[in-house]
């Protein structure tokens, strides 16, 4: 804004100033309409959700793209921005969608790998990009921007490989065959090797020989095809030392690989397999003993209706993740426990619709809890509704 915006703004009473914010959104092409239900108080969540995700939206060095959050997570995060772009192209949008594919890809280093949060080593970044192209076309039906990013696609597999070749270097590492020790995030700051790398990068590997194909890029699908086969098989062979049960019995894999000792807090950071049996064409199937075991544990320490301990806040809600556990349920035909979380996820938001990343439970004192409003939850609001409705009409 230029001096004379501002100072005309400053002259403004409260109520001018709401109205004239009114008009202006009501002229952005904000893609409304696409997702509609009969509870009115679902309907306006659902509206709120995806104005959050384009108020949020911003242009950064000349590259439009969906941002994390409007206040401290302000930026370009992988992780969160390809459910960002996987909902714009359901909603018909795909054009902002790759606009954020776009940004993402201009942080795509000398090696291939997407290093959007350098100096922060965060080795899944990658393959969710590749992951969210292939989504894309599926999505739209439309092949173009796969093809015309496909030389860009296969630096980040030579990234992805030249990770994975460091640690053969170093066979006797707990991790050899996976990752270098990197940044985890939500809920572990230590520096480590982890699993939810692991995850991401087998399935979106799995995506871009799926996209190969497509494209009738046959020789470049076998050799994808054979670095995912081989993660897969390191994966494997490293998770059967690392798994172990709840105090219920709960088969898991801990996030921390080589990790050992007591584990107070099982569920922590457990989404990259649930991101896997979601998006990965069944190399983590609805009857993987993974599976089914972490999905009980998550439901074992459920308070409001959502799991609980998943990230930083300890004893606090992630709604955010609480939803993407529900589509979970949604696929295996839980209906009556998707609805339920979906609600509980609603009643944990703030009036405008919005919901702060970690929070404490209703009645529990207040804590320093992260971002808000936090755009991912917002995401998942609107994909959780619209993924019942197609689930409803199984169409």
């Amino acid at each position: 804004a230029t001096d004379a915006d501002v100072a005309v703004a400053e002259k403004l009473s409260v109520p001018a100033a709401i109205a004239q914010a009114r008009a202006q959104w009501a002229q952005y092409p904000i893609p409304f309409g696409h997702i509609t239900v009969a509870d009115p108080a679902i309907q306006a969540m659902v509206d709120a959700a995806i104005r959050t995700l384009y108020q949020a939206r911003e242009n950064i060095n000349g590259q439009s793209q969906f941002n994390a959050s409007f206040t401290l997570y302000r930026g370009l995060w992988a992780a969160d921005a390809v459910y960002f772009t996987e909902l714009a192209a359901m909603l018909g949008d795909s054009a902002s969608g790759r606009q954020t594919l776009e940004a993402l890809f201009s942080h795509q280093n000398a090696s291939g790998v997407i290093d959007e949060l350098h100096p922060q080593q965060i080795y899944r970044a990658t393959a969710e990009v590749l992951w969210a192209v292939e989504r894309d076309a599926q999505i739209t039906g439309n092949w173009d921007y796969a093809r015309a990013r496909w030389p860009q696609i296969l630096r980040g597999v030579e990234g992805i490989r030249a990770l994975r070749n460091r640690t053969l270097a170093q066979p006797d590492a707990p991790y050899a065959g996976l990752f270098p020790p990197g940044f985890s995030d939500g809920g572990i700051m230590d520096i480590g090797a982890e699993y939810s790398s692991v995850y991401c990068t087998i399935t979106g590997l799995n995506a871009t020989v799926r996209a190969a194909r497509a494209l009738g890029y046959e020789a470049d699908a076998r050799m994808i095809e054979a670095l995912s086969q081989e993660f897969l098989t390191s994966f494997n062979h490293h998770r059967l030392r690392d798994q172990r049960r709840d105090a219920h019995g709960n088969l898991y894999l801990p996030v921390r690989v080589g990790f050992k000792g007591a584990d107070p807090i099982p569920q922590l950071t457990q989404w990259a397999i649930f991101d896997a049996h979601l998006n990965g064409e069944g190399w983590i199937s609805s009857q993987h003993e993974l599976f089914t075991g972490t999905l009980a544990l998550l439901a074992s320490v459920e308070k409001q209706g959502l799991p609980v301990s998943l990230g930083w806040l300890s004893g606090g809600n992630w709604a955010g993740m609480g939803m993407f556990i529900a589509r979970q349920h949604l696929v295996l035909g839980h209906d009556a426990k998707t609805a339920d979380m979906l609600y509980a996820a609603a009643n944990h938001a703030s009036p405008r619709g919005t919901w702060v990343e970690e929070q404490s439970l209703i009645g529990d004192p207040l804590k320093l809890a992260g971002d808000q409003p936090h755009c991912f939850a917002s995401a998942m609001f609107a994909h959780l509704t619209g993924a019942m409705l197609a689930y409803d009409r199984e169409n």
